[in-house]
């Protein structure tokens, strides 16, 4: 390995010391040169390598005084340089591009921490000899040896800060509307503030703007960012994304994201974010339920002393208001879950305008999961599974998944899944039947958890909802616009075990029958198509030879003479309702 000082870095100094200006040498210089050899001298008329060969560049970390005639100058490449390969280092001034020193080295590999694997650190320092260099560069203090891989150790602390914060701020903290996403027509904007997010504390310095959103989620993105010598600072952006999990990305630097909010397919904006630290939060918890215990008990004294006749003879207003909270509360359905029970339609959803109309599953952190019903105040009726943004529309006279028309048997998966989910609904909501009865029978617990005919949420783990006839009865769900009008049924219409799926403003039902049987407006539904068994029609030599109806043509065979002797076809046949039948049968009607 050599080393030289440049002529040009000679000329450079002399005109510096002229004009009283310090030789200044401020920035490292790294390349890989092909078939550099390490043993051959330097010329010390070398320039700068080609641009393509600089693998990388650093300012210089530390300087220190040697001698009165030498100093010294160093830099060190920390685990997040990388990964490249250098046998060349030059010191130069970075302002005139002058070279100091150059060094040809063996082939050395500098590699970075990445996906796990710890990287290297590299110290190279240059000693510079000149005839009052001390002087002449100002360099004073003195050189030591300094450079340490103290990266692994600076970063575990930075993890352990990180956890520690989330002890106390949960995976996500926000105060205030810092990071809450507010809707101004079709324009989103998110409001700037102080946030933790996977234990890292971070601020929006300014608000930001979104446009267009439909159907996706908006991401708070944290990362930790700085290298070696620099101020690390957790660096903050604002991503819309349907499904963002915590990555780390090319640079290698962890990112932790959370959702702020959840956009729905009318660009309503769902709140997501928690609020303050989880000491906050229990305390919040603990307010709301000691409110609750304080209302319940008040209302159960006034309850118990009516029950009891503690009022007085005369006070027949209180006897009357007392007997319409119990027949309230023993008419209501508990916010829990239970069984609806009547004769034909047993639950109907009427709204107030002429706007969306439809049932919707959420999770215990109000999260929507699923939809059913008119999202919109348009005809369409959906079957909307909010988690992995699929649905199903069934509106003039077609059904699509997520706008693709259904014409096979996998088409229909989504709906047959729908279907299969709310009858197993429907048979598990009687295992929380007991626990709603002996809930009815306290009548202030029943009147605060019982569900408004102007409607509401139902919140149980699992399925809540039962409809239940009595024999030989019509049942089904029922859609109503704000004028009684029926929009939409689902269920069984007769007393069949036929299963439709009616938009009845749109004029269009999608029937499920026995065996595979399904039926769009009393048009069947083909779920399969194949070719059936091979036919060999004889071909009379120079004569045209007429295949069957539904027939097609898959293979030939000639005689000796070169005329085609046979033509080879097969039927081409559809599945419907589990049968396979020949196209020719339909009469052109499919």
């Amino acid at each position: 390995m050599s080393s030289v000082i440049t002529l040009d870095f000679e000329k450079w100094k002399a005109q510096q010391t002229a004009a009283g200006h310090p030789v200044v040498l401020d920035e490292f210089v790294f390349a890989y040169v092909p078939n550099l050899d390490p043993s051959q001298a330097i010329s010390r008329d070398e320039k700068l390598p080609a641009a393509n060969h600089i693998v990388h560049r650093q300012a210089v970390n530390k300087t220190g005084l040697a001698s009165e005639n030498a100093v010294a100058y160093s830099v060190t490449l920390g685990t997040e340089v990388g990964h490249f390969d250098f046998n060349w280092i030059g010191l130069i001034n970075k302002a005139s591009g002058v070279i100091g020193m150059i060094t040809h080295a063996p082939t050395q590999k500098k590699i970075k921490t990445a996906n796990g694997l710890q990287g290297n650190v590299l110290t190279r320092s240059f000693l510079l000899e000149f005839e009052g260099a001390a002087k002449e560069t100002a360099i004073t203090t003195t050189a030591e040896t300094w450079q340490i891989d103290f990266t692994a150790r600076l970063t575990g602390m930075d993890e352990m800060q990180r956890l520690i914060n989330t002890d106390s701020y949960g995976e996500a903290a926000f105060f205030g509307d810092s990071f809450a996403v507010i809707r101004n027509g079709d324009q989103y904007t998110v409001k700037k503030g102080l946030a933790y997010v996977g234990g890292l504390r971070g601020v929006l310095e300014f608000d930001q703007t979104l446009n267009s959103l439909r159907n996706t989620r908006v991401y708070a993105d944290f990362s930790y960012q700085g290298n070696l010598v620099s101020q690390w600072k957790t660096r903050v952006k604002i991503t819309a994304s349907n499904n963002l999990k915590n990555y780390v990305d090319a640079a290698g630097y962890p990112h932790y994201v959370f959702s702020i909010a959840s956009i729905d397919d009318n660009g309503d904006v769902i709140d997501l974010r928690k609020q303050g630290t989880l000491s906050d939060r229990d305390i919040a918890v603990l307010q709301k339920e000691l409110g609750r215990i304080k209302q319940d008990y008040a209302t159960q004294q006034a309850l118990s002393a009516g029950l009891n006749g503690k009022q007085t003879k005369g006070d027949y207003a209180t006897n009357s208001a007392l007997t319409v909270v119990r027949e309230n509360a023993n008419k209501r359905l508990p916010n829990t879950g239970g069984v609806l029970t009547n004769n034909g339609r047993i639950l109907e959803l009427k709204n107030t305008t002429q706007s969306s109309l439809y049932i919707q599953g959420s999770s215990h952190d109000d999260l929507a999961k699923w939809r059913i019903g008119n999202t919109g105040a348009n005809s369409d009726f959906a079957l909307h599974n909010v988690l992995d943004s699929t649905y199903v529309v069934i509106a003039n006279k077609t059904i699509t998944v997520n706008g693709v028309d259904i014409i096979n048997e996998d088409d229909l998966l989504p709906i047959k899944n729908s279907i299969d989910n709310i009858e197993q609904s429907v048979r598990n909501v009687q295992n929380i039947a007991v626990t709603a009865k002996q809930q009815a029978d306290n009548a202030n617990s029943n009147a605060n958890n019982r569900l408004s005919h102007t409607g509401g949420t139902l919140t149980n783990n699992g399925n809540v909802l039962e409809l239940k006839n009595t024999k030989n009865s019509s049942l089904y769900i029922q859609g109503s616009d704000h004028s009684g009008k029926a929009r939409w049924r689902m269920g069984s219409p007769g007393v069949s075990d036929v299963i439709t799926l009616d938009n009845v403003a749109g004029n269009t039902y999608l029937y499920i029958g026995n065996e595979g049987d399904v039926k769009i407006n009393n048009n069947p539904v083909i779920t399969g198509v194949r070719l059936g068994e091979m036919i060999h029609t004889i071909a009379l030599a120079g004569q045209v030879t007429l295949l069957s109806d539904g027939h097609v043509c898959v293979g030939i065979s000639k005689s000796g003479s070169g005329f085609v002797s046979h033509i080879v076809n097969r039927p081409v046949q559809y599945l419907i309702a589990g049968q396979w039948k020949t196209a020719e049968v339909f009469n052109g009607q499919i």
